[in-house]
């Protein structure tokens, strides 16, 4: 969940980008060539927040469109698990133990115990850290850590793919990662806390990180690339400044589409809302990408946008084994 979501009730491959926009893989891996593969992935999306996921997850289908459902907590992720939607081949279900949550207590003590107790989990999401003021307070930064550490153990424990909320703590987020041995080493390269020697205990290795929403520093852009993160990217993110220089940044091989629905807790999407977001998000990361180019007009080259949409559900298959 990103800044919209601030009101809600209580409750791998290493490729540099290049002018193509899809690099290599788009000829090697077009829709067609998967025949009824998703054409469209929703790589962070909140299915149990939904009123309606059951009726979303049959439209997806439908529409050829993939979704790594996010949950916010462990007792959710569980409940999820129990839903019919869950079993959908088009839907991938994440542990969740979003900061906003462990920020306020909504997540206790009980809830961790549960987390460790759940064994292999080959996806999880939303986790991380948030250590912007507008959303949690200072005084929880210990208590975010401490579960995220833990999250971070049980990732890298399976190898998990990971959805991260990363606010104003990119670094804090590869910090952690790092130590639990979710990440390389030689790839991360530590930049807040000393003494993160990678692989902690019974890691199995390297887990696939997704940053969520991204909005730290350059800097810490360039420090994610080069620990194989990706980057999922929504429809406001693609209308900042900040973005607008950034995407621009990103190999092709690690962009991923999301749309972080709902907007409210407890709403239902309409026919067409999800994937109009993705379709919103993928024009407008087309229109920063294709900037610049030679023949550029104010138009967005259609054919530009049809490659760099099969960029992105290539990426999305590779990650998410759809």
């Amino acid at each position: 969940m990103g800044a919209r979501e601030a009101a809600l009730p209580r409750g791998e491959g290493r490729t540099r980008g290049t002018g193509d926009p899809c690099g290599a893989a788009y000829a090697r891996d077009t829709p067609d060539a998967h025949g009824g593969s998703p054409r469209l992935c929703d790589a962070h999306v909140h299915l149990d927040l939904m009123s309606n996921a059951a009726d979303v997850v049959a439209r997806a289908e439908r529409d050829g469109v993939a979704l790594f459902a996010n949950t916010v907590e462990p007792a959710a992720y569980l409940a999820a698990r129990r839903e019919p939607w869950s079993f959908s081949p088009n839907v991938r279900l994440g542990l969740g133990l979003h900061p906003w949550w462990v920020a306020d207590g909504r997540v206790g003590d009980e809830d961790l115990e549960l987390l460790d107790s759940l064994g292999d989990v080959p996806y999880v999401g939303e986790v991380g850290l948030d250590f912007s003021d507008r959303h949690t307070d200072p005084a929880s930064h210990d208590r975010q850590l401490a579960a995220f550490r833990r999250v971070a153990r049980v990732a890298a424990r399976s190898g998990a793919v990971v959805s991260i909320h990363s606010v104003a703590s990119v670094d804090a987020c590869l910090d952690v990662l790092q130590e639990a041995g979710a990440l390389d080493s030689a790839d991360a390269g530590a930049a807040g806390t000393a003494g993160a020697t990678g692989a902690a205990d019974g890691a199995a290795g390297r887990c696939r990180c997704v940053l969520h929403w991204f909005s730290g520093s350059t800097p810490e852009l360039w420090r994610a690339i080069r620990a194989g993160c990706y980057f999922s990217v929504n429809e406001r993110q693609v209308r900042t400044r900040r973005a607008k220089e950034q995407l621009k940044l990103v190999p092709a091989d690690r962009l991923l589409l999301e749309t972080d629905l709902p907007a409210h807790e407890g709403e239902p999407l309409l026919e067409g809302e999800l994937e109009g977001s993705l379709e919103r998000a993928l024009v407008g990361l087309a229109r920063i990408r294709s900037a610049g180019r030679a023949g550029a007009g104010p138009q967005v080259d259609p054919a530009f946008v049809e490659a760099l949409r099969a960029t992105c559900a290539h990426n999305s298959r590779r990650l998410l084994g759809l």
